[in-house]
């Protein structure tokens, strides 16, 4: 009897022995895993102060649920005095944003690594000295360049141009980043404001093919064809007379097709990217 006991404790002991190991050993590597989970990539630099800080939390959550579901961050910086990153100044206001842009990319990308490269920024410079010096300018970084070529960039800033005028940046930050993660879903030859891209026209379309379809089928229905040609063939009197197969001959030609060696030696030109990205914007 105490054999057994000893031996129940025993059992008993070198299980909980086997419980602490288990736990000493994943424990660390869960903690580690959250840690990375919970690294929070900061992705609203409200420099000039235009968002209170529950509006800054709202775009922060938004950009965190379009990088969940797209992989790109879409990035907002706002400046008055472009002095916060160090880049080399132009004569032009408008160059100037475009250079602090990919500054302020630069030091995203230093910050949080290459796999946050694919990036859409929109700077906004306000003056200090005249409120009617503000200019925005949106870009396109790695992948997005391409998806948000200057065109794209260029109708970006002005479906939030009327409320960045109206100092109603909150709205607009949301609007730019609605609208880029439209953007960047449609092909880049595509005009991404086509009609035939809008849900209420292919709606419409949908609608209309489904009624002729439905008409036809309507229209058809009210009678079947029964006879053929064999309703009127009359099988005792009707028969095959003669056939005849009469092959002639078969003539080809062949025209040697003349080629340009001009024409053929000249390509088309390449641009690369200047390295700056895809840009587009303006003053409001």
């Amino acid at each position: 009897m105490i054999k057994t006991q000893k031996h129940s404790i025993a059992k008993k002991g070198s299980s909980l022995l086997l419980l602490v190991m288990v736990l000493v050993t994943f424990l660390p590597l869960s903690f580690i895993v959250k840690a990375a989970t919970d690294e929070s990539v900061e992705r609203i630099y409200d420099y000039a102060n235009t968002l209170s800080n529950s509006e800054k939390e709202d775009l922060e959550e938004l950009a965190e649920s379009y990088y969940q579901d797209t992989g790109n961050n879409y990035l907002i910086v706002t400046t008055t005095t472009r002095e916060e990153y160090d880049y080399s100044h132009s004569s032009s206001p408008e160059k100037d944003c475009e250079l602090y842009s990919k500054a302020f990319y630069d030091s995203f990308i230093e910050l949080y690594g290459e796999a946050h490269k694919n990036c859409t920024i929109l700077t906004v410079a306000l003056s200090s000295e005249s409120s009617n010096r503000r200019y925005a300018n949106i870009s396109g970084q790695s992948e997005l360049e391409t998806k948000l070529n200057d065109e794209r960039c260029t109708k970006a800033f002005s479906e939030i141009k009327s409320s960045l005028h109206d100092s109603d940046y909150a709205n607009a930050y949301t609007k730019y980043m609605k609208v880029v993660n439209r953007y960047q879903k449609i092909k880049p030859n595509l005009n991404p404001d086509s009609i035939f891209l809008k849900i209420w026209f292919q709606l419409l379309i949908s609608v209309i093919i489904g009624g002729i379809t439905i008409g036809v089928m309507i229209y058809h229905s009210g009678g079947k064809m029964t006879a053929s040609g064999q309703t009127y063939l009359d099988r005792e009197r009707s028969s095959l007379i003669r056939r005849h197969d009469h092959y002639i001959r078969t003539h080809t030609t062949r025209t040697k097709r003349k080629t340009d060696s001009a024409s053929s030696s000249s390509g088309g030109s390449s641009s690369g990217s200047s390295g700056s990205g895809s840009n587009g914007g303006g003053y409001f």
